[in-house]
């Protein structure tokens, strides 16, 4: 399972919430199915970014997470936006 260490001010429950999204993306690789882990990672990306302008995270921290997940994106070819 993934882990996300270093972002203290994520609560316990923020923390699983993106964990749990992370885990089913990662159950749709090894499933074969792509567009299951697309959505997962889709809606992770939407709760980052929305941790980031709400101040959970700051820009720098979120911008980690959300470059390490459209990498995952683009590799199994969710989309071809640009890895940063």
């Amino acid at each position: 399972m993934a882990t996300i260490n270093g972002y203290s001010n994520l609560s316990g429950t923020q923390k699983q919430g993106l964990l749990s999204k992370l885990q089913a993306a990662l159950d749709g690789i090894n499933q074969g199915k792509t567009n299951v882990a697309c959505n997962k990672l889709s809606d992770f990306n939407s709760q980052v970014t929305s941790f980031i302008g709400n101040g959970t995270l700051t820009a720098a921290q979120g911008n980690a997470l959300l470059s390490s997940s459209n990498h995952v994106r683009n590799t199994i070819g969710c989309t071809n936006n640009p890895c940063t």
